[in-house]
């Protein structure tokens, strides 16, 4: 198929920032004179992908020595990286925007790879691990360094899943030939630059990602803990608890990192601060979370109680201050939101442990509403403002069954594995003192059945008896009519669990018009007949 003319310049536009970037980067060999003529020399021949080998091997020879800065023009260096960056991110996000993918253009997107792919070849993403290291660990430029880390993640980045195995093939040649894992371990306990370590967080859970074979190498990574001899040697949100005890795992960095980021050591700026303003750690935060999630390291959750104490972490994440009432601060409150659902997906794969740890874990910090705050009631109360709002906006999409259906499901898991979880949260949807009230009404509906045979409206009991307009119980019964079926299902088998797998008391509680469906499923009722036809 022949090239439409924006197809077209964007290929050229490609190729043009592509020869740029490995222009200003090649590096003269040792009898050669540091002049851009002389650099000029080294990439006499057409071929790409010959250059971009010729300008690795450069980088090979000279990456870990400082004097590099004084051949290199750093000034160039930095606004061609970021030009390429932006590129890259336009191309994948605008130009070739993954919602398409369900369209009919999805054969036509897949063959625009090629307009890109000169940045995605496997010396290229060489070389964007030796910038990274040698701008972040040597040159101490984190500017040009993140601007790399960004190159590599959308040049191993694909909006559109390939089935012919380049995407396997290209991460297996990080893992194996760029040694990934360690190098990105170092820099990120070499740096005290948030929006780096954010790219570089980015990078792994792009990688575990896309690549599961990748998470067994994750779990098995280690570096050698920072010097305690020089008091330059590593971050500084590095404890000296944290320079002991043996190598380091990316559980242990990720851990002081959360820790870091939420702390008063990391900003003047009470967390998570102001994005708009560049401080990115909340991002931070929700990124290390999401590569938790990825290498579902829920499943080990309740075992990080002491060496990382990453259950302690995520409890501290669910009960931070939500900042609802200031109305100046609504995009910090939104980034608190997302933090604490990143922690909840976390929580996704846990199980009865996990569960019998929340009951019993109190958060001492100054981040909690309240002292010793139990951090079930944080969960409750996040899952209320997530219903209130997807409620209040009627987000019947996918980005409404996102913001409800993992509180769903960790609270329908942990209520099935604990009896004290299942208990507690059974007092907050329905409150001890609103059960004498409802009881009363109970008591009222069965003797107007029994005065009526059940004929009369009033006796039908086709809305709840006791679910006030507001309540978080009123909230959760709206879901039972909604039209995203597996939010709709949490939510009828949440609620069945609170009321004790009582077909009765489930009628009473949420109205029978609610509980039809449910109690057909199950066995207790028959649906009408209409209803199949």
């Amino acid at each position: 198929m022949s090239l439409t003319s924006p197809q077209q310049e964007v290929r050229e536009g490609s190729h043009a920032l592509y020869q740029r970037l490995l222009h200003v980067l090649q590096l003269p060999s040792q009898d050669q004179q540091a002049s851009e003529e002389g650099c000029s020399s080294l990439l006499n021949k057409p071929d790409d992908e010959e250059n971009a080998q010729k300008v690795v091997s450069q980088w090979k020879a000279f990456s870990t020595e400082a004097t590099v800065d004084e051949i290199i023009p750093i000034e160039k260096v930095g606004l061609i990286s970021r030009a390429c960056k932006n590129w890259l991110r336009w191309y994948l996000q605008i130009y070739c925007d993954p919602s398409l993918a369900k369209r009919p253009q999805r054969d036509r997107l897949r063959g625009q790879e090629d307009d890109i792919i000169l940045f995605k070849s496997k010396h290229m993403l060489e070389l964007y691990m030796l910038l990274v290291d040698h701008f972040s660990l040597v040159s101490k430029q984190p500017e040009i360094a993140r601007n790399m880390a960004l190159i590599l993640f959308y040049g191993t980045f694909n909006p559109i899943t390939s089935s012919d195995g380049k995407g396997e093939s290209t991460f297996a040649f990080l893992m194996n030939d760029c040694h990934f894992f360690p190098r990105m371990m170092q820099i990120l306990i070499s740096i005290d630059f948030v929006p780096l370590c954010v790219t570089i967080s980015r990078n792994i859970h792009n990688v575990v990602a896309s690549y599961p074979a990748a998470v067994p190498m994750l779990q098995k990574a280690t570096i050698a803990r920072p010097d305690t001899t020089t008091s330059s040697s590593g971050a500084s949100w590095i404890s000296e608890t944290t320079k002991s005890n043996g190598d380091l795992t990316i559980p242990v960095i990720f851990y002081h990192l959360l820790e870091y980021a939420l702390s008063e050591r990391s900003s003047t700026t009470p967390f998570p601060g102001n994005e708009a303003r560049g401080d990115l750690r909340a991002e931070l935060v929700q990124e290390i979370l999401r590569i938790f999630y990825a290498i579902r390291l829920g499943q080990t959750l309740h075992t990080y109680t002491k060496d990382p104490p990453l259950v302690r972490i995520v409890c501290r994440i669910l009960n931070l201050k939500n900042n609802d009432d200031d109305d100046d601060d609504d995009s910090g409150s939104k980034l608190i939101v997302d933090c604490k659902m990143a922690a909840v997906t976390v929580l996704i794969d846990s199980g009865a442990e996990m569960a019998q740890l929340l009951m019993h874990s109190h958060n001492d910090n100054d981040d909690c509403d309240d002292d010793n705050k139990n951090t079930v009631k944080s969960l409750l109360e996040l899952f209320e403002h997530q219903l209130s709002e997807t409620l209040e906006k009627k987000r019947v999409d996918d980005a409404g069954s996102t913001a409800l259906i993992p509180l769903l499901v960790v609270l329908y898991k942990f209520c099935q594995a604990n009896k004290e979880f299942l208990e507690s949260t059974t007092n907050e949807v329905f409150p001890v003192e609103a059960e004498p009230q409802f009881r009363l009404l109970v008591e009222q509906q069965e003797q107007a059945q029994a005065e009526t045979g059940g004929s009369s409206k009033a006796a039908k009991n086709m809305s709840p008896l006791d679910a006030p307009k507001g309540s978080l119980r009123y909230k959760l019964i709206q879901l039972l009519t909604w039209p995203h079926s597996q939010t709709k299902r949490f939510a009828e088998e949440l609620l069945w669990m609170l009321c004790k797998s009582d077909p009765q008391e489930f009628v009473y509680r949420v109205g029978m018009g609610n509980a039809l469906p449910l109690l057909s499923m199950k066995g207790f009722a028959q649906m009408p007949a209409q209803v199949y036809s």
